[in-house]
């Protein structure tokens, strides 16, 4: 007869699905803010017995299950937060879209300027064409991870974002209200994400990961997880995965899958559409407990890293056909061949209050038979602190190549700004940037920080303007929070672009140039609320 402790455990193991499904806030109040992200690193050593290990087999009667659930762990572990950002952009847009061409941002100008034009005096006819534009928007996201603690060295871990980066009044509920903008009231949002679920285990020979999974290398230039509390983006792949210490540094073999493309029920279509990506790295990163080891005894600290992968596709079909006769799939189908390999390096050096960190990636292969790249990038941060580490000082700067379609690009969820990169540019592609920084930290719950960015194109000819120089940007930012988890923080931005982000004269008409051909100054205030738990 199975005991009343059985019945128990399972009862608890059920909750956990049925609050992940309701989404019940169920943090502490006194949980500090999670630390800003870091490198992925493998599972810690502890317990790392194979004896713990427990492998089930449908046909092996002769297990008895009263031991079996007596040696689980089965407590449930939950982290998360709530957060709120609101933007206001002026000009984001530059002043320099024209109807069928586009404009020389990837921020748009809004419905405004399209509204038929009134009758105005002669001098004021160039300035309705091309007015100043504001942009309000306000974006929310709950996140819920929780993780379900198996044994002491085996878990399931899962990540549920509730209303995802949802705009604020985007699902109006319009029963009653002949006009939307009178609606009292939202409608629900089918807005629940399940972002990964994966299981982990360590084992006495190394750890094992499988599942979905966040995936994040060095500083996150080419794989990024966007774990940070502002994060917009971030990467998630499937795949198993598998590490073993040698000395210092950790070694992992990984194999995961980038896209199947059409799946029909729980199979590809054609196997042959597959994009296996096989990876090897070799990672050493001194964990919290010896960081603050060393700072103590005033000793440097250097960790390193090298990430290398392998992927190929053999064909290749339109996944967003949903058409099921297979001769019309069939008919949208080319002999991909592609065949691409990619190296990662990163290292970090800290001593005292001096920090140095970089990483460079190269990626090369084909398409194709006949399209062959190669591209690459690289990136630094640094910072030197005074005053005991309350003020800081720091020199960043990226490049990355260009070399048209095929231009390196960094991971969206890599910000260095607030307009230049992150909303005009669309992010850091075939250009170069150098950005200084000075914060000062009054307490470690309030701080104030400066930023200055200059950037510029490594080929002329990729620029509207025809032009290398693209803009210099100038932020200023401040935060506070509070123990129990409270944060909040404000920031300005104001962009002033150069000459590669107006229109060359060649590409549009005089009159046309003289009202759009100029870029405006572009500024942004925006405001982050969150509570973590």
């Amino acid at each position: 007869m199975l005991s009343m402790t059985y019945y128990l455990k399972l009862l608890f193991i059920l909750s956990f699905f049925a609050l992940c499904s309701m989404a019940e806030d169920d943090g502490s109040d006194d949980a500090p803010l999670p630390p800003l992200p870091q490198i992925e690193a493998p599972l810690e050593e502890e317990n790392n017995s194979l004896s713990d290990a427990v492998i089930l087999h449908d046909h092996d009667k002769s297990l008895d299950k009263q031991k079996m659930f007596s040696r689980f762990a089965n407590y449930l572990e939950i982290s998360g937060y709530a957060r709120m950002l609101f933007g206001f952009y002026h000009n984001a847009h530059l002043g320099t879209y024209v109807s069928n061409m586009g404009g020389t941002s990837n921020f748009g100008p809004g419905l405004g300027m399209f509204l038929p034009k009134k009758d105005l005096e002669e001098g004021e006819k160039d300035k309705n064409q091309n007015p100043n534009v504001n942009h309000f928007s306000t974006n929310m996201r709950f996140r819920l991870k929780p993780t379900v603690h198996i044994l002491d060295n085996m878990r399931i871990r899962s990540t549920f974002d509730f209303l995802d980066n949802v705009v604020l009044g985007s699902n109006p509920d319009r029963a009653g209200n002949r006009h939307t903008f009178m609606t009292n009231s939202q409608s629900p949002a089918n807005a629940i994400k399940l972002k990964n679920i994966f299981a982990e285990s360590e084992l006495a020979i190394g750890d094992l990961r499988f599942g979905r999974m966040p995936h994040h290398f060095g500083l996150g230039i080419l794989y990024n997880s966007g774990e940070g509390l502002s994060d917009i983006y971030g990467d998630q792949i499937d795949g198993v995965f598998f590490s073993t210490r040698l000395g210092d540094p950790y070694l992992t073999l990984g194999y995961n899958v980038a896209y199947a493309g059409p799946v029909i029920e729980r199979f590809p279509i054609d196997s042959g559409s597959l994009t296996h990506v096989f990876s090897l790295s070799l990672l050493k990163r001194d964990g919290d407990f010896i960081r603050k080891k060393k700072f103590d005894e005033k000793r440097s600290i250097f960790d390193y890293g090298a990430h290398a992968s392998y992927r190929y596709q053999r064909l290749d079909t339109d996944w967003h056909l949903e058409e099921k006769d297979l001769s019309v799939l069939g008919r949208n189908t080319i002999r991909r061949s592609a065949h691409v390999g990619s190296l990662s390096l990163w290292s970090a050096f800290s001593s005292g209050t001096f920090h140095l960190e970089a990483e460079a990636d190269g990626i090369i292969g084909k398409y194709d038979s006949n399209s062959y790249f190669a591209k690459w990038g690289a990136a630094l941060e640094s910072k030197y602190g005074f005053l005991d580490d309350r003020l800081q000082l720091g020199l960043n700067g990226g490049i990355a190549s260009a070399h048209g379609q095929d231009s390196f690009i960094f991971n969206r969820a890599y910000q260095v700004d607030l307009l230049l990169h992150r909303e005009v540019l669309g992010g850091i592609k075939g250009s170069a940037y150098a950005k200084t920084h000075l914060s000062y930290y009054f307490t470690e719950n309030f701080g104030v920080k400066g930023d200055g960015i200059f950037a510029w194109a490594l080929d002329r000819e990729m620029t509207k303007g025809k032009s290398s120089l693209l803009g210099i940007e100038l932020d200023a930012s401040g935060f506070i929070r509070t123990d129990s988890g409270v944060y909040f923080s404000l920031s300005y931005g104001a962009l002033f672009p150069l000459k590669g982000l107006s229109w060359d004269k060649s590409a549009l008409s005089s009159a046309d140039h003289h009202i759009f051909g100029t870029a405006k100054t572009a500024h942004t205030l925006q405001a982050f609320l969150a509570m973590v738990f």
